[in-house]
C-alpha cells in the first residue's frame, strides 16, 4: 500500500487561562522556527521558488479549539519525524522559549495515507467556521495479529467507501504510530454528520470489509478456533475529540443557536466558589441550589442559561481567553458533548445481537492463559531467597500489573512483547531457590548449577544476596521501561501529559512490531534467547545486552538505521557463545595476535582494536552474510555512515574522534582482507572513505594494514572464519527444523547447510541485482512503487504459510531494500555534513556539494524539496510495512 509523502503532527494541549491568544501565537513559532532552518538550508541546493513554496503547507498548524478534557489540537503536515520528538515548548517571535502555566500536552503522529495532496489537505483544515472530529481507531488485536496489513488496507478502504456514502469530502486519515492504528480527521458545517460516521464505524463488522475471507483464516481468531468469526468487530476502542476551528469561535462566527448540548466541569480551588461566581459572566446559573458538586478532580456542574445551544460554548470560550481573574480560581475545565442518536443510527444499533461474535478477548479462556506466576509462588521464592522487601514488593507489583495487560483486550499486543522474559525471569527465581535449598539437603553445593546463569562471576559472589538483587534490578529495570515505552499515553492514560524523557511523541505500535521483528530475526541463533528479548527506546545510541534491544527514538522513525544494525544487536550477546565454539582457536590466535600489535601500536590502541574487536569479527561475518549478503560496496558504505551518524563517535568540538576511528578502521579491515573485498586475491587498496578522515586515515592505515594481514595470513584465523561462515549457515537451517538441538547437529553433516541462504539470496539476487553490459552484478534502482508491488506479491504468495524461513526472507527483502535505497540516494558515496562547532547548525557553503549528508547529530540531513518528499514517503511506506510483519509474526507467541 502506498503513502502519501508527508507526516501529519497532532498535538492536543490544554490552555494556560488567561494567556490563549499568545500561546496559540507562541506555538505557531515553534513550527515556524523550524520551517525557516530548513528554507535557510533547501535554498543553497534548489531554486529558491520551488524551495520556499515547497514549504507553504507545511509545519503551518491550523488551531481547534476542543471540546474534551484537552482545549485546543494543533493539526499540520510534515516532513520530518525529528520534529515529533520536539518538546511542544512556546516560542517567542524572537525564538526564545515562552513559558507558559499549566499547560500539559499530548503528541499524536503518523503518515498520511488518504491519497491527498498537501494542498488539499491544507483546503481541509482552513475551512471556516467549521468543526473538525478526531477519532482514534484502535483495530481488534485478534484480527491484526496475523494479518495485519491486509486488515489495514481493507479498512482504509471502507472507511474511503463510507465517507464518500455519506457525501463526505473533507476529511484524511492517517497511519499512526501510537497505540491506535488509525486517525481519522474530519471537518463538516455540522458535528451531526461526523458523529454519525463515527458511530457507524463503531459498528463495522469482519464481514462487512474487502478480503474478509483472507482475514479470516489467517486471524488470531481462527488459531483460537472461535466461531462466528466473520461478525468480530473491526474495532476494538475508539477516542474522539470534537471541535470547532480556533478563529471562528475567537470572532463569535459560529451561529449560537445551533444545537450543541454540552456540560461544563469546572476544577475549581478549594474556597474559591463564592470568588469564581463573582468573575463570571451571565452564562451560567449562579444559584447556590442550581450548582452540583461531583466527585473527582472536576469539583462544580453549573447549569448553563442555554445547555443546548453552542451559545453556552462561545460565552465559556470568551472567559478562558479573556478573563484573567478567573485563572486565579480555577485550574481546569472540562466540556461534555451529548449527541441524540440518529434514527438511522438506532435502526443500525437495533439489528445488533443475533449470532454476535464477542470476542475471546473479552473472555478469560484465551487471554487467561498467558498469566505469569499463576499460584504466586515467586513471592515465596523470593523471601527463601533473603531478597529485601523492596525488591520483592517491586517483583511483585511487575507480575501483577503485567497479569492485568496481558488480559486487556485493546493492550495485550503490547503486553505480549515482555512475557517470554516475564517467564524467563521467574523460572531463574524458580531454579536459583531450588538449587540452593537442594544444596542444603544435600549437604553441598553444585558449582556448575549455580554459575550457569553467569560463568564470568566467581561462584561464591552468586551466593551473595547483593548479587541476586543486582541480577533481579537488571530485568526489573528492562520490564519497567519497556512497559512504559509501549503503555504510555493508551487509551488508560488519554489525559496523561508528555512526560517520557525519551519520547516526546509516542511509537508505540511501531515500537512492539520492531520487538516481533527482532525475535524473528534472534530465532535463526538460539530459540530461547530470541524470545525473551525485549525491545525498547534508548537515548543516544542503538545498545544490547542479554535480555533488550535499545533503539533511539530518531532511528525508529528512520528504518535503514535499525536495519544496519539489527542482526549485529541480535548478535551481541551470541558473540561470547560462539567464541566458546572457537575457544581453543581462539586462545591461540589472541595471543598470536598481541605479539603482532605490539610491534606497532601503543597500549591503548591495541586495547581498541584487540581482543574485543577481534570477537566482533564474529558478528560482522555474519552481518555481511545475512544483512547485506555480501555486497561489499554495501557494507563499506554501512560502516562508515551508521559511525559517521553516531553522535557518541565525536569529541565535544564536532570532530570524529581518533580511537573510534582506529576501532573503526580496524574492524573494517579485517572484514576487507579476510575475504578480499574487490579482489578474488587480495583486497584491492582502499581509499579514504571521506576528506574529514584523511589525517587520521594517513597516520593509521598502513600500521593497521599491516597488523590485519599479518593476523588474516594465520592458520588459526583461517579455520576460525570458515568455522564461523559454517555457523551462519548452520543458524539458518535450523530455524525450519523442529527436532531438539542435539538430533539436529547430528543431522547438520548429511545435509547442504547453504541450502536456506542461498533461498533468501536468491530472492535478494532477484529482486535487487542485475548485470551489466560487461556481466558486472550491479543494483536495480528500484522505485518505491516497484518495490512495494514487488513485495505484496511475495507477502501473497506466502499467505497461509508461517515458517521461519518466509520470516527471514520478508524481513531480508525489506532490510536489503531500506539499504540500498539510502545507498544509491547517496550516489554510492559518503557525505557528511558539515555544521558549526559553535552554535552545532549545519555551515551553508559546504551544501553545494550534494543533497543528502550523513548528520553528525544522528540521522541523514536532505536539503532538496523534491529528495525529502521522496524520502519521507519511503520512510512511511517502510514503516507501514514494519508494523504489518511485527503484527503478523505475533501470531506464533500466542498459539
Amino acid at each position: 500500500m502506498i503513502h502519501d509523502k508527508y507526516g501529519v503532527h497532532i498535538a492536543l494541549a490544554k490552555y494556560p487561562l488567561g494567556e490563549v491568544d499568545n500561546y496559540i501565537r507562541n506555538i505557531g513559532h515553534l513550527y515556524s522556527s523550524y520551517k525557516n532552518d530548513i528554507k535557510q538550508y533547501l535554498s543553497c541546493n534548489e531554486d529558491f521558488d520551488s524551495s520556499s513554496t515547497y514549504l507553504n503547507s507545511l509545519y503551518n498548524p491550523k488551531a481547534f479549539h476542543l471540546f474534551s478534557q484537552f482545549d485546543v489540537a494543533f493539526i499540520s503536515l510534515i516532513d520530518s519525524y525529528k520534529f515529533t520528538q520536539r518538546v511542544f515548548e512556546p516560542k517567542t517571535i524572537d525564538q526564545k522559549n515562552k513559558v507558559h502555566k499549566n499547560v500539559s500536552y499530548q503528541i499524536i503522529s503518523g503518515s498520511l495515507i488518504s491519497g491527498k495532496s498537501k494542498n488539499q489537505v491544507n483546503r481541509i483544515l482552513n475551512k471556516k467556521e467549521s468543526f473538525i472530529n478526531i477519532i482514534q481507531l484502535k483495530l481488534s488485536n485478534g484480527l491484526i495479529i496475523g494479518a495485519g496489513d491486509l486488515v489495514l488496507k481493507s479498512v482504509i478502504n471502507f472507511i474511503k467507501s463510507l465517507l464518500d456514502k455519506h457525501g463526505v469530502k473533507d476529511y484524511f486519515i492517517v497511519d499512526s504510530f501510537n497505540w491506535s492504528e488509525i486517525v481519522l480527521i474530519i471537518v463538516d458545517k455540522t458535528p451531526k454528520i461526523i458523529t454519525k460516521v463515527l458511530l457507524e464505524l463503531r459498528l463495522l463488522k469482519l464481514e462487512s470489509i474487502e478480503n474478509y475471507e483472507t482475514i479470516l483464516d489467517e486471524s488470531l481468531y481462527k488459531s483460537w478456533k472461535e466461531e462466528n468469526i466473520e461478525k468480530a468487530h473491526i474495532f476494538n476502542d475508539t477516542n474522539s475529540y470534537l471541535g470547532v476551528d480556533y478563529n471562528s469561535i475567537k470572532n463569535n462566527k459560529i451561529d449560537n443557536n445551533l444545537e450543541f448540548n454540552t456540560r461544563i466541569d469546572w476544577q475549581i480551588k478549594p474556597g474559591h466558589l463564592p470568588y469564581f461566581l463573582k468573575h463570571t459572566n451571565s452564562f451560567l446559573h449562579k444559584e447556590l441550589d442550581e450548582i452540583k458538586f461531583i466527585y473527582g478532580k472536576t469539583d462544580f456542574v453549573l447549569n448553563e442559561l442555554t445547555p443546548d445551544k453552542f451559545q453556552t460554548n462561545q460565552l465559556a470560550f470568551s472567559e478562558i481567553r479573556d478573563n484573567s481573574k478567573l485563572r486565579m480560581h480555577i485550574r481546569k475545565i472540562r466540556t461534555n458533548i451529548f449527541v441524540d442518536l440518529d434514527k438511522s443510527v438506532i435502526e443500525l444499533y437495533t439489528a445488533e445481537g443475533e449470532n454476535e461474535f464477542i470476542g475471546p478477548c473479552s473472555s478469560e479462556k484465551n487471554l487467561s492463559a498467558y498469566v505469569i506466576d499463576k499460584d504466586g509462588n515467586t513471592a515465596r521464592y523470593l523471601r527463601g531467597l533473603n531478597i529485601s522487601r523492596n525488591i520483592r514488593k517491586k517483583v511483585r507489583k511487575l507480575i501483577y500489573n503485567f497479569n492485568q495487560g496481558i488480559q486487556d483486550p485493546v493492550l495485550f499486543i503490547y503486553y505480549l512483547d515482555i512475557r517470554s522474559l516475564l517467564a524467563k525471569f521467574v523460572k531463574i527465581i524458580e531454579n536459583r531457590y531450588k538449587i540452593l535449598y537442594e544444596s542444603l539437603d544435600n549437604g553441598e553445593i553444585d558449582i556448575h548449577k549455580i554459575v550457569e546463569e553467569d560463568s564470568m562471576v566467581y561462584w561464591p559472589y552468586q551466593l551473595k544476596t547483593k548479587f541476586l538483587e543486582d541480577l533481579i534490578n537488571k530485568y526489573v529495570i528492562v520490564f519497567e521501561e519497556a512497559l512504559q515505552d509501549r503503555v504510555l499515553n493508551s487509551y488508560n492514560f488519554e489525559d496523561l501529559n508528555e512526560f517520557s524523557l525519551d519520547i516526546n511523541s509516542s511509537s508505540t505500535s511501531l515500537l512492539s512490531s520492531y520487538d516481533s521483528i527482532v525475535k524473528v530475526c534472534g530465532k535463526c541463533f538460539r530459540d530461547f534467547y530470541s524470545n525473551s528479548l525485549v525491545t525498547r527506546i534508548n537515548d543516544v545510541e542503538t545498545i544490547s545486552n542479554s535480555i533488550s534491544v535499545n533503539y533511539n527514538i530518531d532511528h525508529i522513525n528512520c528504518p535503514p538505521l535499525v536495519f544496519s544494525t539489527l542482526i549485529k544487536e541480535v548478535l551481541n550477546t551470541q558473540k561470547m557463545n560462539d567464541v566458546k565454539e572457537n575457544r581453543e582457536i581462539f586462545d591461540r590466535l589472541k595471543n598470536k595476535y598481541n605479539d603482532i600489535a605490539s610491534d606497532f601500536l601503543n597500549a591503548e590502541a591495541i586495547r581498541l582494536t584487540g581482543i574485543q574487536n577481534l570477537e566482533y569479527y564474529e558478528i560482522d561475518i555474519k552481518k555481511f552474510y545475512l544483512t547485506f549478503f555480501q555486497n561489499e560496496e554495501l557494507f563499506t558504505f554501512w560502516h562508515w555512515t551508521y559511525a559517521l551518524q553516531n553522535t557518541s563517535s565525536y569529541s565535544s568540538f564536532g570532530n570524529f574522534d581518533e580511537y573510534n576511528f582506529i576501532r573503526e578502521l580496524f574492524r573494517y579491515l579485517l572484514m576487507a582482507v579476510s575475504l578480499k573485498f574487490g579482489s578474488e586475491d587480495e583486497a584491492q587498496i582502499m581509499e579514504c572513505p571521506l576528506p574529514e578522515l584523511k589525517t587520521y586515515w594517513d597516520r593509521h592505515f598502513n600500521k593497521l594494514l599491516i597488523i590485519v594481514k599479518k593476523i588474516t595470513s594465520l592458520n588459526e584465523f583461517n579455520d576460525w572464519k570458515n568455522n564461523l561462515t559454517k555457523q551462519t549457515y548452520h543458524s539458518l537451517y535450523e530455524i525450519d527444523i523442529a527436532k531438539p538441538l542435539k538430533a539436529r547437529r547430528k543431522e547438520v553433516r548429511k545435509l547442504n547447510l547453504e541450502k536456506n541462504y542461498n533461498s533468501i539470496y536468491g530472492i535478494i539476487d532477484n529482486y535487487f541485482h542485475k548485470k551489466n553490459e560487461y556481466g558486472i552484478i550491479e543494483l536495480k534502482e528500484l522505485s518505491l512503487e516497484e518495490f512495494i508491488s514487488q513485495f505484496e506479491k511475495l507477502r501473497a504468495d506466502q499467505r497461509g504459510q508461517s515458517n521461519n524461513l518466509d520470516k527471514i526472507s520478508n524481513i531480508s527483502v525489506v532490510s536489503y531494500y531500506s539499504l540500498t535505497y539510502i545507498y544509491l540516494k547517496f550516489e554510492k558515496h559518503i557525505k557528511l555534513l558539515r555544521r558549526d562547532y559553535t552554535n552545532g547548525k549545519p555551515v551553508n557553503h559546504f551544501l553545494d556539494r550534494g543533497k543528502w549528508f550523513i548528520d553528525p547529530m544522528g540521522g541523514f540531513f536532505v536539503n532538496s524539496p523534491h529528495e525529502r518528499e521522496d524520502y519521507n514517503q519511503f520512510n512511511n511506506c517502510i514503516l507501514s510495512i514494519i508494523w504489518g510483519l511485527g503484527v503478523n509474526f505475533k501470531k506464533d507467541q500466542l498459539i
